[in-house]
């Protein structure tokens, strides 16, 4: 079929087509050190596609191609992963790997994944997913151009690390945007990416646009899938202030539920196993602060779970249904943890929170793990033993933006990932 006849039809059937992909092309080329075999000199990584080397701070570019095998074919389920069952794992320039006296593993530290990703120039906090290979991939904004000022545009880009960070094409996607690109991955592994243009999955060589939102997404809007493969948003009706929850079924988007009155700008949708939540503002003329408001959706309509003052609301949910929440305090710097009791909710503790509420993400094991910036500092913690630790956050250094945290996993043990941004580029870092 032609590609001015290609429609989206069915998100999870229309990427199943791509056989893989075939990375191509050549990495940029600015100094003689460059171009030549691998190993890499210093200050230069491998470029997985051509097996040549790459000045630190560049990225791969690959074109797509409907050929399967060859360099970066998909592996079952995924895209492409390195070696080990996390995608990161193995990865020469992530350090040295070597164990400890007697055989002992070395202690867990923070590692680059793969060079700061300069080019494009990120404009934005960037979102990290992991495929079902534990491969990162980035969506983020860029600017192109960017100087002057007044010309400057934004773009979406998505990155795939495979060695290097290796820029996935743009075809398909919009040339402008707005807000943030939500990410995640379809059924057969392929990047699906959420912009205010609607929804987009790669089929190996572009982006493929699925069937209009029924209103345009809510700010920052999250791309959730639930248990059946279905994609799930927010959309945001401006006229009569009100969200909307839509699924993707087939060609068409349906709503679940009600439209919700509430504020687009702070709406979090949160899907596991059989379970659905919704976060969402809504302001309070009175105190100037926004009343939060926590929903479950009982097969019928949202209820109310709770409601918080505060600045500030993120959740973690897992599969059987436990509830956590992190609230940024109003007019305040500090955030408290909580974990849903029955009809109440439990005090876990309070922690600084500079950049909006923390961040909250399970482990494939239950286990949570919080992310938040203390002044300008990245911090990860982790509950342990009914206490949070600390995993070593001094050595993460400072980010302009909340960190987005992931959690690989590596045989039983947890892998976390943070992305976030800083000047200039966007930094990736795994603690294993």
């Amino acid at each position: 079929m032609a590609n001015s006849e290609r429609r989206f039809l069915d998100v999870p059937a229309a990427v199943a087509l791509c056989l893989g992909l075939e990375l191509a092309g050549a990495c940029i080329s600015p100094v003689s050190l460059e171009n030549r075999p691998c190993p890499c000199a210093s200050g230069y990584v491998c470029c997985d596609s051509t097996r040549t080397c790459l000045r630190a701070g560049q990225v791969c570019s690959i074109r797509g191609s409907a050929a399967g095998g060859g360099a970066g074919a998909p592996a079952a389920g995924g895209q492409g992963a390195g070696a080990g069952e996390v995608g990161v794992a193995g990865a020469g320039e992530a350090g040295d790997g070597s164990a400890g006296s007697a055989g002992a593993p070395p202690a867990p530290s923070w590692q680059d994944v793969g060079a700061d990703v300069l080019t494009p120039e990120p404009t934005n906090a960037p979102n990290l997913a992991l495929d079902a290979a534990g491969t990162p991939h980035l969506a983020f904004r860029a600017c192109g151009p960017c100087a002057p000022p007044e010309e400057a545009v934004s773009k979406p880009v998505v990155a795939r690390y495979a060695g290097v960070w290796e820029v996935l094409p743009s075809t398909g996607l919009p040339a402008q945007i707005k807000m943030s690109p939500a990410l995640h991955f379809d059924q057969a592994g392929n990047p699906v990416v959420l912009t205010e243009e609607g929804l987009h999955a790669f089929d190996g060589e572009e982006w493929l646009p699925a069937p209009a939102l029924p209103f345009p997404p809510s700010q920052e809007a999250r791309l959730a899938r639930d248990d059946q493969g279905r994609f799930h948003t927010t959309a945001y009706d401006h006229e009569l202030a009100e969200i909307h929850v839509v699924r993707l079924e087939g060609s068409s988007w349906q709503r679940v539920g009600a439209p919700i009155p509430g504020d687009g700008a702070n709406a979090g949708l949160y899907l596991a196993g059989a379970f659905a939540y919704l976060a969402h503002s809504r302001p309070v003329e009175l105190t100037g602060t926004s009343e939060f408001v926590v929903r479950r959706f009982d097969g019928v309509a949202w209820e109310i779970v709770s409601t918080f003052e505060g600045s500030g609301l993120e959740l973690a949910l897992s599969p059987e249904g436990t509830v956590y929440a992190a609230i940024r305090e109003p007019q305040s710097e500090a955030a408290r943890i909580l974990q849903q009791a029955g009809d109440g909710w439990l005090n876990l503790g309070v922690f600084p929170a500079s950049l909006g509420a923390p961040r909250l993400e399970l482990s494939a094991g239950g286990t949570l793990y919080m992310t938040n910036v203390v002044g300008s500092f990245v911090n990860v913690l982790r509950r342990a033993g009914g206490a949070f630790e600390d995993l070593d956050s001094a050595a993460l250094g400072s980010g302009m933006t909340l960190p987005v945290l992931r959690i690989a996993a590596l045989g039983s043990a947890d892998v976390p990932i943070v992305a976030f941004l800083v000047d200039p580029g966007v930094r990736v870092r795994k603690y294993e």
